[in-house]
């Protein structure tokens, strides 16, 4: 019996697992979330994902011109949007909004918000919603005069033209639908869909006027860029006299200067440039700034390098200098004589069209591992015609006048097809190059340098035999191979002023001129520096060898009419043996 007591003094009490407060409400609990999870929740957006768009995409951008101007251009452009809805049923509105989240609230100093059209129920057929904004055939209106009013803080959907220019605006105004659930839609995620508009009156700053320069029939302005371009992506240029206005459009916001065509030599034009921006739907409609400051220009006649040398007495009228004949007599001959198929046809045949086809390889030197039959060479060396020196000019200088004592360099490449090959290497070739000299013209007046750009050009096109004596370098290893080459040359030529072919009394700068051609100079073979590298891009590449070269080159070329174009040059360049 003690013991028995004892037991159960010490055996622990039952644990109560549950308060009893708890335990009296616990009942409750079940029924309370079953009743949140029923009852409805507050009204809010409906999270439906749509992009709506506007159905003319070049109103994204409106000018102060789009408002002043041409409202009836944009009014009633149609607004469009369609979504499928989480839950059917709900309502719409839309409005005007200067918030990218398209915040609706029309209260606040300024407003936010233009409400459009209330909310209401959308049709829709199949499950899809679909919207219009304005409705064909309805009142509605959406156009630049009430974008204006809400971008200026002063929202109307019944604004007048005085809104355009109430205000300077720049600003981005949205086209915004909200969609607003049913009760009893569970969505807590507010959705919208919007279509940016930019609206701007504000034009770019104007530029600085630096410098008019008076050129033939034209003048060149230039101006410096606005410190803050505020939007300006091109300009105009405005040259006026006597009551008429010559306008030029240049593109671009980092360009500083025009030239001004069409214009009359001798009358005294004034200058003004203007910034423009992109705003507007078209570019007439674009912001314009305020004109710049004002210089004046006189165009005058300027004397061209042609007009120049015939004035002083050249005799050269252009033409043909029997050039082309002279080629096409060339390739005549050739095609006769490889009916006889003599060795003398082949060399004709080479000197026009020097790249045939590969020769057979009669005495490879040791040192080459691949055949060797065409060489290909570019060369650059300064050069000047002796124009000045034809004795019709009696002392006069024409070429000096106009494009001083400058010596452009001549580039040339050049092709090489060897036909002999046993001691040294004979080779006959073609070569085509190009020069030109740039000066400015002459006043008329005042015989003082213009701005005008003057130009001659030449294309000189030479057939050639060439021979390079390259015994010392197969022989006994000497990395040096003197060469000789001689020629005779046809040379286009021609001369511009500002872009245009010069004319002197109806003859045109433009013609032929031929003559000899001779050159002599030395070859270093760049092989023997680095004998394994260059057996390796033989290899890999087929280059044979690789060489620079020096020479001098002496060119007697004589137009129809008298024009000298004799040269001497001192030059160089590289040359790969195939």
């Amino acid at each position: 019996m003690a013991s028995r007591l004892l037991g159960q003094a010490l055996r622990p009490p039952p644990l109560e697992t549950t308060p009893p407060m708890f335990r009296s409400h616990s009942r409750y609990f079940g029924l309370s979330l079953l009743l949140v999870l029923l009852l409805p929740r507050p009204s809010s957006a409906q999270q439906v994902g749509f992009t709506p768009a506007l159905v003319d995409t070049k109103f994204a951008s409106l000018s102060k011109d789009d408002c002043t101007q041409n409202p009836q251009d944009t009014t009633n452009f149609a607004f469009t949007w369609s979504y499928t809805p989480t839950c059917v049923g709900g309502e719409e509105e839309v409005f005007l909004s200067t918030s990218s989240s398209c915040a609706d609230t029309t209260t606040g100093t300024p407003p936010v918000a233009l409400i459009l059209r209330g909310k209401a129920v959308p049709t829709s057929s199949g499950g899809t919603v679909t919207g219009k904004y304005p409705t064909d055939g309805s009142n509605e209106t959406l156009d630049a005069q009430m974008l204006f009013s809400l971008a200026a803080g002063t929202p109307t959907t019944s604004p007048d033209a005085s809104v355009c220019t109430a205000k300077e605006v720049s600003a981005t105004v949205y086209l915004c639908v909200e969609v607003f659930p049913p009760a009893g839609c569970l969505v807590s995620t507010a959705s919208f869909g919007q279509v940016p508009i930019t609206v701007d009156s504000t034009p770019p700053p104007a530029p600085t006027l630096t410098q008019v320069s008076p050129l033939d029939s034209a003048l060149l302005v230039s101006w410096t860029m606005p410190s803050d371009l505020g939007g300006a992506s091109h300009y105009q240029v405005n040259a006026t006299a006597n009551g008429k206005t010559t306008t030029s459009t240049i593109d671009g916001a980092s360009t500083t200067s025009a030239k001004i065509q069409g214009l009359t030599n001798g009358t005294t034009y004034s200058v003004t440039v203007q910034s423009l921006d992109d705003a507007g739907t078209q570019t007439s409609f674009n912001n314009v700034s305020a004109d710049s400051n004002e210089l004046s220009g006189t165009p005058q006649e300027a004397i061209d390098f042609y007009t120049r040398y015939r004035s002083d007495g050249g005799q050269e009228k252009g033409g043909c200098a029997s050039a082309p004949m002279s080629l096409l007599a060339l390739l005549i001959a050739g095609l006769l004589l490889w009916k006889k198929r003599t060795r003398l046809a082949v060399l004709v045949l080479c000197l026009a069209l020097p790249a045939l086809g590969r020769a057979q390889d009669f005495a490879a030197p040791p040192t080459f591992h691949s055949p060797q039959s065409f060489t290909v060479a570019l060369r650059l060396g300064p050069y000047s015609p002796s124009i000045d020196s034809e004795p019709a000019l009696k002392g006069k200088t024409p070429y000096k006048d106009i494009f001083g004592t400058q010596t452009p360099l001549m580039w040339r490449v050049g092709l090489d097809y060897d036909v002999f090959k046993k001691f040294g290497r004979l080779s006959v070739g073609l070569s085509l190059g190009f020069w030109q000299a740039l000066g400015k013209g002459r006043s008329k007046s005042t015989d003082q340098p213009t701005g005008d750009t003057i130009l001659l050009n030449l294309w000189p096109l030479t057939p050639s035999v060439a021979y390079r004596f390259d015994v010392p370098w197969v022989r006994y290893g000497v990395p040096l191979v003197p060469f000789a080459r001689f020629g005779y040359g046809f040379t286009k030529w021609s001369s511009s002023k500002n872009g245009q072919t010069s004319t002197f009394g109806g003859d045109s700068a433009s013609g032929w001129a031929r003559g000899i051609e001779y050159a002599v100079g030395v070859e270093l073979v760049l092989d023997a520096f680095d004998p394994q590298q260059a057996v390796e891009l033989d290899q890999d590449s087929g280059i044979n060898s690789t060489r620079l070269f020096f020479d001098f080159e002496g060119m007697s070329w004589r137009g129809a009419g008298g024009l000298r174009l004799d040269g001497t040059s001192f030059g160089g360049g590289l040359a790969l043996a195939f």
